[in-house]
């Protein structure tokens, strides 16, 4: 009897787990690249794009690692240098910076590859959240942000 009633407590908590996963399982790029009917040249160049893109990130988050390193290393000293600490925070401004910049060129690379009918399909689903509902959008059903400050 105990382990039935075990199982069935285990069955109860693990069910609802896994309903409550992720919804974006990365298949998201995929759905809306099958809605934008890519070529197979478009699909290759997309590809190699983001091939690209992961290649930079990979890079410039390793340098951010790094800098983050020094920040922390230099924190631990006694007596901190307020300019090298501060040359080190520009530094990481400047790489997540870049970041975001190389992020920008990507997703203008691939808008680019479309053709006017993608472009309008492409524009409508980015706004649409490929599709997976308002969990992704920070706004709620009536149009008020999800998550307020609380008022003093």
């Amino acid at each position: 009897m105990k382990k039935l009633i075990s199982l069935a407590l285990v069955l109860m908590l693990a069910v609802p787990a896994l309903t409550w996963s992720q919804p974006f399982d990365g298949k998201g790029r995929m759905l809306l690249c099958d809605k934008l009917n890519l070529s197979e040249d478009q699909q290759n160049r997309i590809d190699e794009l983001r091939y690209e893109l992961k290649e930079k990130l990979i890079d410039l988050k390793a340098e951010l690692q790094k800098n983050r390193l020094e920040m922390r290393k230099l924190k631990s000293q006694n007596k901190i240098d307020e300019k090298q600490y501060m040359q080190l925070v520009d530094n990481c401004n400047n790489i997540r910076s870049a970041i975001r910049t190389e992020t920008a060129k990507h997703w203008l690379a691939v808008y680019n590859l479309l053709d006017d009918s993608q472009k309008e399909l492409w524009a409508k689903y980015r706004n649409e959240n490929f599709g997976f509902g308002k969990k992704f959008n920070n706004n709620c059903c009536d149009g008020q942000p999800r998550f307020k400050r609380w008022r003093r």
